[in-house]
């Protein structure tokens, strides 16, 4: 939810999102784009069973904001 979101980084709160299961098989079906749209979303961290997807995913992404980057080695 887009309101409950904003929400919550007005507060300084960084939202998680568990992806194990369904959505990381959605990945692996579907590539990388599942986990960008969840960036795009701004959710700060994913918590996945496929952290090396994920990553890569993040790098694609290549837009992550000030409060993801904070998570993230590298470029992004």
């Amino acid at each position: 939810d887009a309101a409950l979101l904003a929400s919550l980084h007005q507060k300084n709160v960084s939202c998680m999102l568990g992806t194990m299961w369904q959505i990381d098989k959605k990945a692996l079906a579907e590539g990388p784009s599942v986990y960008q749209d969840l960036l795009q979303q701004q959710i700060d961290l994913l918590a996945t069973d496929q952290p090396l997807r994920a990553a890569e995913a993040c790098r694609q992404y290549g837009r992550a904001s000030a409060r993801q980057r904070k998570y993230l080695k590298g470029s992004y």
